[in-house]
């Protein structure tokens, strides 16, 4: 998959090679690979790329709609599908899974600072809440269809979650105020980074069943 960037517009590309070995008397040598080059298009604007190509060929990303707005799509079988908004603003996803559900944010309006956390599935754009505070982040889902992310706290701390079949656990940090999630398998385990208690480090982890493992200093 590559993008092709022109002024004021980036297209993305699917590539199929289509190359084949060719047999000589001499050492075996690959013919030329021939691509195909597939323009997804746009959302009315003048900008698209992707984040995400499924096993099923769906790819997600986002695109400027003619107003100049930024929304999340997906795209199948040349057909490019927006996602559709929470509460007026920009979105933005972030990750796709087998299923062709996405996830990502939402931002409040035109000119919102904070962002929900959303899920799309079968054409239903989902808010999934926060951990008592203003805003969330959701960065990867698996194929079980849960969701991590980060989210702000009632106390003004982030926090890294699990979003699974409506409910959102906190995932707690590893001794200081800040924790993210940006990544989960089809077992449920989490991986991300997090604050120890010195304020100092920031290390990475690994979230299974309630623990947090921490992998040591990341940055």
């Amino acid at each position: 998959m590559t993008i092709n960037r022109t002024p004021r517009r980036w297209i993305l590309t699917l590539a199929i090679c289509l190359g084949l070995a060719v047999t000589t008397a001499g050492p075996a040598q690959a013919a030329p690979a021939r691509v195909r080059i597939i323009d997804l298009g746009t959302l009315g604007g003048t900008f698209s790329d992707s984040i995400a190509i499924n096993d099923r060929g769906q790819v997600a990303g986002r695109s400027t709609t003619a107003s100049g707005q930024f929304r999340s799509f997906i795209w199948q079988r040349g057909k490019m599908t927006d996602l559709g908004t929470l509460a007026g603003g920009d979105v933005f996803a972030t990750a796709m899974n087998n299923r062709g559900e996405v996830v990502g944010s939402a931002f409040n309006g035109p000119n919102g600072q904070h962002s929900q956390a959303f899920l799309w599935r079968r054409g239903v754009l989902r808010n999934l809440g926060t951990l008592g505070g203003d805003s969330a982040t959701a960065m990867d889902i698996n194929d079980r269809g849960q969701v991590v992310g980060e989210s702000r706290t009632s106390d003004g701390s982030t926090h890294g979650f699990l979003w699974d079949n409506g409910v959102m656990t906190d995932l707690g940090t590893l001794g200081g105020p800040f924790s993210s999630a940006a990544v989960v398998n089809d077992r449920g385990q989490v991986a991300g980074s997090s604050d120890t208690a010195t304020g100092r480090h920031r290390h990475g982890f690994v979230w299974e069943r309630g623990r947090m493992t921490d992998f040591g200093q990341s940055n």
